[in-house]
């Protein structure tokens, strides 16, 4: 069943699949280059001690997470509640590329393909429960008419997820590392310089974030402002948002130790990473529909 019927009416396949293609070497390489070649230093979770900046960004996703809740609403009025709220889920997983990180986990810990499975199917569980919460409190949000109720809703469900949901996840995968720890070691054999080996595995996986952000461009592309460049910049918001993204390098940048700069470009690589995602998605589905009237 399409969730909403002509969303992919007049595109061309086959300049479709390129752009796909081209989005999801260009998109990733940005972080690759960045972190093989020039060098930036992969950024440590553990900076964030205060919980400020996961509230900042869960609000700046659960209000990105409610828009789109609505356009997908307003472009799929005749299905189901639940299978909206499907969709939701589904885009702000594979957008914050839940399973293809779950995947390289376990790739990397291991060489055995049935321990590699069962590392990642495990790594998921963080993802399904947080984003399953996510798209339930953007499901409802949405729904609410008045502005103030919308306020006090976001900050509700971000307190919940800030201050409850997260430090109970966090909780969880440090007991769910002991208990794995005890059958697989997870020490990483994936080393910079990523060699072919990391690198397809992860260029391939990448697919998973690249579709959805053309199926999100597809549910929103009407609801975007301006032209053909505005849309773009203002897809590129939307998914630095949804992918947590939009503040974090300058949150980077003020909590952790050492130099303001290196900081930025330390964490800001994946957030140049995500405009990318966006900027080239919009570009390609206009590729793709070049004959057509800007719809």
């Amino acid at each position: 069943m399409e969730i909403a019927p002509n969303m992919f009416a007049g595109v061309r396949w086959g300049r479709l699949v390129l752009g796909v293609s081209l989005t999801a070497v260009l998109a990733l390489s940005v972080h690759a280059v960045m972190l093989q070649w020039l060098h930036v230093p992969y950024p440590d979770a553990s900076v964030f001690d205060s919980a400020l900046p996961d509230w900042l960004n869960d609000a700046v996703m659960l209000c990105a997470a409610v828009w789109l809740y609505r356009c997908l609403r307003a472009r799929a009025t005749a299905q189901p509640v639940a299978l909206r709220f499907f969709v939701l889920f589904g885009l702000l997983f594979c957008l914050n590329e839940t399973l293809r990180g779950a995947w390289m986990n376990g790739y990397c810990v291991t060489r055995s393909w049935s321990e590699r499975g069962g590392v990642g199917l495990i790594s998921c569980v963080h993802g399904v429960v947080n984003f399953v919460l996510v798209a339930g409190f953007a499901a409802g949000i949405g729904r609410l008419r008045h502005k103030g109720w919308q306020c006090a809703a976001v900050i509700v469900a971000t307190s919940l997820l800030a201050f409850l949901v997260s430090p109970s996840l966090t909780a969880m995968d440090a007991v769910i590392r002991d208990e794995v720890s005890r059958w697989v070691s997870l020490d990483l054999w994936c080393k910079l310089p990523y060699g072919m080996e990391v690198l397809i595995p992860a260029y391939l996986t990448f697919l998973e974030p690249v579709f959805a952000s053309f199926v999100c461009f597809a549910l929103v592309r009407r609801h975007l402002p301006g032209g053909l460049f505005s849309q773009a910049a203002s897809f590129a918001l939307l998914l630095l948002a949804l992918k947590r993204q939009l503040l974090t390098s300058f949150l980077y940048a003020a909590f952790a130790p050492g130099p303001v700069l290196t900081a930025l470009a330390s964490m800001g690589q994946f957030s140049l990473e995500a405009a990318a995602l966006g900027l080239l998605t919009a570009l390609s589905w206009r590729y793709a529909r070049a004959d057509l009237p800007k719809t």
